[in-house]
Parts: structure tokens; sequence; C-alpha cells
């Protein structure tokens, strides 16, 4: 969501949090000012992660603040799960760009970092998908789930699992766009 401000809200047993949008529409993706962007991101996530507790945080697809993130959390041992949806990285999607810069060579390093990073879970929607990041980003030991879109569970198996988790609750982050 693109808000001027900070938006908190719960409904049921999930609290849902909405950052200021921070404008990168005039940033590069390949330039400091974008990584300083980032950056903010990233250091507000964590001011946020301590007040709030967060048990999961979800980035869209590998970026900045994602590593920026799940870097700042190896490094200070924090206890939230980070996940990562992989759709078309950098690296995969410069496959078939020939042209190789400093930039991109830093970026597809971070990026195959930050894949491999022990606080870092993975998914993606398809086997194929799946198979194609575990060669791509060498991830021979690293556990990528598959989550298909678009399927929906039977009903009566959706109500049993309500039911269950109906007293649990749970501080998710989405961090998407």
């Amino acid at each position: 969501t693109q808000t001027d401000k900070n938006i908190y809200f719960k409904k049921n047993n999930v609290d849902i949090y909405s950052l200021k949008h921070f404008d990168r529409s005039n940033l590069n993706r390949r330039s400091i000012s974008f990584f300083l962007h980032n950056l903010r991101v990233a250091i507000k996530l964590i001011k946020m992660d301590k007040k709030h507790n967060f048990d999961i945080i979800e980035f869209a697809n590998w970026e900045v603040e994602g590593f920026i993130f799940a870097l700042i959390c190896l490094l200070i041992k924090s206890k939230v799960k980070i996940i990562c949806r992989l759709h078309t990285g950098t690296l995969d999607s410069d496959l078939y760009n020939k042209t190789v810069t400093l930039s991109t060579q830093i970026i597809h390093f971070a990026e195959s970092l930050f894949v491999k990073f022990p606080n870092v879970n993975l998914y993606t929607s398809t086997f194929a998908h799946a198979q194609n990041s575990r060669k791509l980003y060498d991830l021979k030991f690293k556990k990528i789930s598959v989550i298909p879109l678009g399927i929906k569970l039977q009903a009566k198996r959706q109500q049993n699992q309500l039911k269950s988790e109906k007293n649990k609750s749970f501080n998710v982050v989405f961090i998407g766009r």
C-alpha cells in the first residue's frame, strides 16, 4: 500500500502493518541512492521488529532491503523468520542480458548470498522454478518450498485448520509492492 504514513490494524488474529511509502520512482535500481533507500527501509523494519516482535517477515522477492534486513538479523541473532518468494531474480534475468558490469556482478553476488542465508526460507510457485533456482544459486542443501498459485483448499480441511489454529496468533509482515 502506498501511503504517506504508517498504518496498523488488527483483524481477527492477524496484525497488519503498512509502511509509509518511500518514493523510489526516480531511483535507478543499480545506484547508490537505491541502495540507501533500501537501507532506510531495512532499518525501519528492524525498529518495527524490536517494537512488535514479528514472527514472520515475508519479502515478495529478493531485493536489497531483504538482503540488508536478513544480514542485520543474522548479525544480531534475531529469531524472526524471514520468508522470500522467488520469482525471476536478477541473476536469472541477466542470463539473457549479455551486458556484465560491476554493478550487475555486485547484485548477482548479493542475491546469491541472500538466498543462502540460514535465516532465509525460500519458496516459489512451481517445481520447475525451484529446480532452476537450485541450479542457478547452487543450493544443494537448501530447501525450497513449492506453493502453487491459485490452489483452493478443500472446504472441510480449511474449516478444520481454522478451528485448530483459532486461538493462535501470529505477527506477520509482508514486504511487497
